[in-house]
């Protein structure tokens, strides 16, 4: 399962993909970006369901056969029920980390971009951070401890068989803060 609501708020949640690929395909079909979105990135096969456009778009980006700055500014620009920015002044500017990144890997607490229109000059910048995450797992019939702790929890060192186990997933949102305005 890509998202995970909390809260009445809808967010990708990196349980640790294997490569990059599947942390980009993970990642657009999340509640992160529309189905909308999605279809506006692509040249044909718009009538594909959400998953299988996500895959297209990561293989593409993967073959460098469309840009990642595409992808971000249609993240960036896709309508949002909530925005949330800073208002002051800033004591000292922080380091930006390529925002490109985020496509491909949660990274660092931190600054991401910029990522910029060009045909309006306007940039957006994406702050990301974790945050803790837990998530319920029982034990299937059939299945031994040791199967479920090296399929499902390679982090734990012991399952207590037939009670539910509580996993911490260090995990994040890229729903960043996009602050208003120009750079």
């Amino acid at each position: 399962m890509p998202s995970q609501s909390r809260a009445g708020v809808e967010a990708f949640v990196d349980r640790g993909f294997p490569d990059s690929k599947t942390f980009c395909t993970q990642f657009l079909y999340s509640p992160e970006l529309s189905l909308n979105t999605l279809k506006s990135l692509v040249k044909s096969g718009k009538s594909q369901q959400k998953y299988d456009l996500a895959f297209s778009l990561a293989t593409a980006l993967e073959d460098q056969t469309i840009d990642s700055e595409k992808i971000l500014l249609a993240f960036a620009q896709q309508p949002r029920k909530w925005l949330s920015f800073k208002l002051g002044h800033c004591e000292k500017y922080p380091v930006l980390k390529k925002a490109s990144n985020l496509l491909t890997e949660f990274g660092e607490d931190g600054w991401y971009g910029p990522i910029r229109d060009p045909e309006t000059s306007r940039k957006w910048y994406i702050r990301t951070h974790k945050v803790p995450f837990y998530e319920q797992v029982y034990q299937s019939e059939g299945v031994s401890e040791g199967e479920i702790a090296e399929r499902l929890l390679p982090s734990c060192s012991k399952v207590t068989y037939g009670k539910p186990v509580r996993r911490f997933v260090p995990t994040g949102s890229n729903l960043g803060d996009f602050p208003a305005g120009r750079e």
